[in-house]
C-alpha cells in the first residue's frame, strides 16, 4: 500500500514521497518519480511573482538560471549545458523554446586499484524524462549490451507501477530515442562519445 503526505505549515508546504516503494536499493539514484520530481523553490521578493510552473527542470539549469536572476546573464559561460531559465521566470511568459526533456544519468564504481579504491565509473544508466513519460536504458557492465528498459507513461501511471514494453509503442519510441541522443551529445556524455548502444540510439 502507498501513501502521500502533505504537511501544511504557515510559511512552506512540505511534500513526502514514499522513497524505496519501488524496491530499489539506491532511491535517491533512480528514475523513478519519487526521485525525480523534487520540488524546486525560488524566491525573490519583487521581481518573482508567487506562481507554480511545471518546467522540467534540472540540476544543470539551476546555475545558469541563478545567475540570470542576478543579472549576470552575458557572464553564463557559453560551454555551459543548463538552460536559462530567468528570463521565462522573470516575464511569467515561455521566450522561445524551453528544455522539453531532461536527462536521467546513472553512474556505479568502475575499476578498482590494488589498495582497493574506485579509480573509475561505469555508466550503467541513461535516460530521458518529459512531461509525460520516464525511459531508461541500463547495459552490462561487462559487456554493454541492453539489460534492461524501464519505460513509463507517467500521466496515465503517476506511481510508475506498470513497466511497458517500448515495442508497443514504436513512433514513442524513435521520438525519445532521439530525443536522448540530442541530450547526450549536448552532454558530451561517455555513452554519445563511445556510441554505447548505437544500433538502438540515433547518434
Amino acid at each position: 500500500m502507498r501513501h502521500d503526505y502533505c504537511t501544511r505549515v504557515p510559511e512552506f508546504t512540505v511534500f513526502l514521497f514514499p522513497v524505496c516503494s519501488h524496491g530499489t536499493s539506491d532511491p535517491k539514484n533512480s528514475p523513478y518519480a519519487e526521485a525525480m520530481n523534487v520540488p524546486f523553490l525560488i524566491r525573490y521578493p519583487d521581481k518573482l511573482v508567487p506562481r507554480t510552473v511545471d518546467y522540467l527542470f534540472s540540476s544543470p539549469d539551476i546555475m545558469p538560471t541563478l545567475l540570470g536572476l542576478s543579472g549576470f546573464k552575458k557572464q553564463i559561460p557559453q560551454d555551459v549545458q543548463g538552460y536559462d531559465f530567468s528570463k521565462t521566470l522573470l516575464t511569467n511568459k515561455v521566450k522561445g523554446a524551453i528544455p522539453n526533456s531532461v536527462l536521467y544519468i546513472k553512474n556505479i564504481d568502475g575499476d578498482k586499484n590494488e589498495k582497493g579504491e574506485v579509480i573509475s565509473y561505469f555508466p550503467v544508466s541513461r535516460g530521458i524524462k518529459t512531461s509525460k513519460y520516464t525511459l531508461v536504458l541500463t547495459i552490462n557492465k561487462k559487456t554493454k549490451a541492453l539489460e534492461e528498459v524501464l519505460f513509463f507513461d507517467d500521466e496515465k501511471d503517476p506511481y510508475q507501477m506498470n513497466n511497458l514494453d517500448w515495442n508497443d509503442f514504436p513512433q514513442v519510441r524513435i521520438i525519445l530515442l532521439s530525443e536522448l541522443s540530442g541530450l547526450l551529445k549536448k552532454a558530451d556524455d561517455l555513452w554519445y562519445r563511445e556510441r554505447i548502444l548505437n544500433e538502438i540510439i540515433p547518434y
